[in-house]
């Protein structure tokens, strides 16, 4: 699979993760406390994770290549 393929599904992924992580920082009342932290903090690592993959094959692609 070439790296450039990776691009767009990762930025999708990074942005779907980052809109789940902010929607469960939010008061919600149908999810338990304890709950809705530990997959809030669990969707926070998740889009840390995408995003540094994805800004890294980026800036491979278009600084080092």
């Amino acid at each position: 699979m070439v790296l450039s393929s990776l691009i767009i599904p990762l930025g999708i992924t990074t942005f779907v993760s980052m809109v789940v992580t902010a929607i469960l920082g939010q008061k919600i009342k149908f999810i338990q406390p304890k709950l809705k932290f530990r997959l809030h903090r669990i969707f926070g690592v998740i889009t840390i994770i995408t995003a540094t993959t994805h800004a890294a094959i980026v800036i491979y692609l278009n600084v080092l290549i």
